[in-house]
């Protein structure tokens, strides 16, 4: 006698694929794009002596802090950059970027509804949130804390990790899988606002998500999904989950 075999259904995993959204700091959670570049050529001009320092990031072959200060001594000196000469100039800049918010009084402004977008992501059951930022670890937890930004909690991947931003965002990628216990996500995102970002997203071969006043260089770069800021944050999250590679 055959028995007739019960035919259950189908079962979804209880174990949700999540999401990974990697944030850039500087103009994309924090107004302080300038404020940081005034710090930055001070620093190097105290250290390395060098008055000429050019700030059209782009122009740049590693657009970190760390792969910025190795292309300058490089150009000035005819030789890669040591450590200590690079320890210096890190110290350096992360003293006058606490002293100068502290002796003029600087309050570093998030940009609109960012605290609230991160918030969302960190409860969510989809998402999870780090920032991957091409300035160094110390100098970004300082603008952070001084921008009132909720994000201390979250991991930071920096320019401390690699002198290449595509290489931070490997770094984060894996290091969050490995937090997580997965060994890929069903999507990596990386939030950001330089030209310099959508090359990374693309190397990558990660989605892009546009943030910030320069949108339209962004679109010219490859870019399909741009905002202004999280002030709504219903637009912020379909344009995270609509981001795609950037052509």
């Amino acid at each position: 006698m055959i028995k007739a075999r019960i035919i259950r259904p189908f079962q979804q995993s209880q174990r949700i694929m999540k999401c990974l959204a990697l944030f850039d700091v500087d103009g994309t959670l924090i107004e302080s794009m300038e404020f940081d570049a005034d710090c930055y050529v001070e620093a190097v001009r105290q250290v390395l002596g060098v008055e000429q320092v050019d700030t059209e990031w782009s122009h740049y072959h590693d657009v970190t802090d760390a792969g910025i200060l190795a292309e300058i001594y490089r150009m000035n000196f005819r030789r890669e950059i040591g450590r200590v000469p690079a320890r210096e100039v890190k110290e350096s800049f992360v003293r006058i970027v606490k002293s100068r918010l502290k002796s003029e009084n600087i309050k570093l402004k998030p940009l609109r509804g960012a605290g609230e977008a991160l918030r969302a992501l960190k409860q969510s059951d989809r998402w999870v949130v780090a920032l991957a930022t091409g300035g160094w670890r110390e100098s970004a937890e300082v603008k952070l804390r001084n921008a009132g930004l909720a994000a201390g909690d979250l991991p930071i991947f920096s320019a401390n990790d690699s002198i290449s931003r595509p290489g931070i965002l490997k770094i984060a990628v894996q290091a969050m899988g490995k937090s997580e216990r997965t060994k890929r996500f069903s999507k990596v995102v990386y939030v950001g606002d330089g030209v310099w970002d959508v090359w990374a997203a693309r190397e990558m071969k990660i989605a892009f998500l546009g943030v910030g006043a320069g949108t339209k260089k962004l679109l010219r770069e490859g870019a399909d999904q741009v905002i202004r800021d999280y002030s709504d944050l219903k637009k912020f999250l379909q344009a995270l989950r609509a981001g795609t590679v950037p052509t």
